[in-house]
């Protein structure tokens, strides 16, 4: 069992079967922000959410009334992950210039027809050394186009990549100990808000990209990720909590 699924049943633990005045006061501040109705002798259930593909990884229920939670800590969480070529059709299909897209194709794998490495791929670092013109343009480009990254947003943790999933309703960063409840409003406002240096890396607001790894050969090589490294940050400066 990974930390991330221990973390979830600790939290769930910290909930199922709790009448609201029995909670810890941190759990009672976040359940208020769920549920703003609920009174001190409400019963509260919460499950693990069973869909790898989906974005929820608990919900919470009273009363006939079910919330769908993700869950996620650490110091840079992953937030998201798919094969690199559906990712790049999504953007396509969204309206992102196809030239942007090899170069977050260059930026992924390394490769480009136009530029030689001794039939080696470039590293990360050769190309933000080198080729660091290139990423601000591509920067620049996605980042002006804020309904590109409001649907990335909702690709990368609100509802990932099947239309059909379960939407979450709230993001919870963080342990059963401490953390902060986002609502999807939140979430959409604070990668939005957020500015990142675009000689970097390729970002989407402040949504980090990167291929799930680099080494010639491997699977994780052919899958995008996306992470969130400002959640713990603030966490840390308690700047929501």
């Amino acid at each position: 069992m990974n930390d991330g699924i221990k973390n979830e049943y600790a939290i769930i633990e910290e909930i199922n079967m709790k009448k609201y005045y029995q909670l810890r006061e941190h759990w009672k501040i976040i359940i208020k922000i769920i549920f703003p109705f609920i009174k001190d002798d409400d019963l509260l259930r919460a499950f693990s959410f069973n869909d790898k593909h989906a974005k929820s990884d608990i919900y919470i229920a009273y009363k006939g009334l079910k919330k769908y939670v993700s869950i996620k800590t650490g110091t840079n969480p992953s937030i998201h992950q798919e094969y690199y070529y559906d990712f790049f059709k999504f953007l396509e299909r969204n309206g992102l210039d196809k030239k942007i897209i090899k170069i977050i194709y260059f930026y992924h794998f390394g490769i480009t027809n136009k530029l030689s490495n001794n039939g080696l791929p470039f590293t990360k670092d050769e190309i933000v050394d080198k080729y660091k013109k290139y990423i601000i343009f591509a920067n620049q480009e996605i980042n002006k186009n804020k309904d590109l990254i409001k649907r990335v947003i909702n690709r990368a943790v609100i509802q990932g990549n099947n239309t059909e999933r379960q939407i979450i309703d709230y993001f919870y960063y963080r342990n059963n100990e401490k953390g902060y409840l986002l609502t999807k409003n939140d979430i959409y406002r604070m990668v939005l808000k957020e500015k990142k240096e675009d000689d970097k890396f390729i970002h989407f607001g402040g949504l980090i990209y990167q291929p799930s790894g680099r080494k010639v050969g491997s699977r994780d090589r052919n899958y995008s990720r996306i992470k969130w490294p400002i959640l713990s940050v603030k966490f840390y400066i308690n700047e929501i909590i």
